[in-house]
């Protein structure tokens, strides 16, 4: 038997991306390996317990968390009191420190990341699915696996219909739309185009910009004369469109 665990939270300002793609992982894990337990380590308020409880897998709450160091403590708490052996951290706030805290207290360490904040990631597994994921140089261990783009995407049961038919996106794909929250347009925005730009193909993308935004010049330099791209301002306009 293993005990894997999931570190991450969900609340109404970041959205459930990250305990989406956690809960399809774990279905994944639980299909594989029936008699493993996973728990959802999370400091999310409880109105999420009823998704990750109904879902077959055990939701215990480390309370409220403000700051990185109540964080390591809790997780490494958590770690000791239900024995986990495999933890995959799904959280944006992650430091070399706690990563290191962390890694001797189980038997292997995997990380979702998005942005390649770090300068070093002292992890067993690290895992980018995102379209601009290759962009990024990360400095993990030797022995250590990364698995970069959108074919490592964890994607729940509702998409296994799917799976199996073709796609020719390069020829019908004409028009992109993009639209990131404020919180989540840090960097991410600037590696999405950088992906985009590689891609001779022609299409038009429409970029929307949130007002407080404070990358636009950086953008701006990236784009270029590149007339597939057209910026657009965030507004009640524009969202009725």
């Amino acid at each position: 038997m293993v005990n894997i665990a999931f570190r991450l939270n969900a609340n109404p300002i970041s959205g459930t991306r990250h305990l989406n793609r956690s809960l399809a992982i774990a279905s994944a894990f639980l299909e594989t390996n029936p008699e493993a337990t996973i728990f959802f380590l999370t400091s999310s308020s409880d109105e999420y317990q009823e998704v990750i409880n109904s879902s077959g897998f055990s939701f215990v709450s480390l309370g409220p968390i403000v700051s990185a160091y109540e964080d390591q403590e809790a997780t490494v708490s958590a770690i000791e009191e239900y024995k986990i052996d495999i933890l995959i951290t799904d959280i944006p706030s992650l430091s070399e420190g706690y990563l290191k805290a962390i890694k001797p207290k189980v038997k292997v360490l995997a990380v979702m990341d998005d942005k390649c904040g770090l300068s070093t990631y002292p992890v067993d597994v690290l895992i980018n699915p995102n379209l601009y994921a290759h962009n990024f140089e990360y400095n993990i261990p030797n022995t250590s696996q990364l698995l970069l783009g959108t074919e490592f995407f964890p994607l729940g049961k509702m998409f296994d219909d799917f799976v199996d038919q073709k796609y020719e996106a390069s020829d019908s794909v004409k028009k992109i739309f993009i639209y990131l929250q404020p919180q989540d347009n840090r960097s991410r925005l600037l590696n999405i185009i950088s992906g985009l730009i590689q891609i001779k193909d022609r299409f038009t993308t429409s970029i929307i910009l949130d007002r407080n935004f404070s990358k636009g010049q950086e953008l701006a330099a990236l784009i270029g004369l590149d007339e597939r791209f057209v910026i657009m301002t965030d507004s009640p306009e524009v969202k009725k469109k």
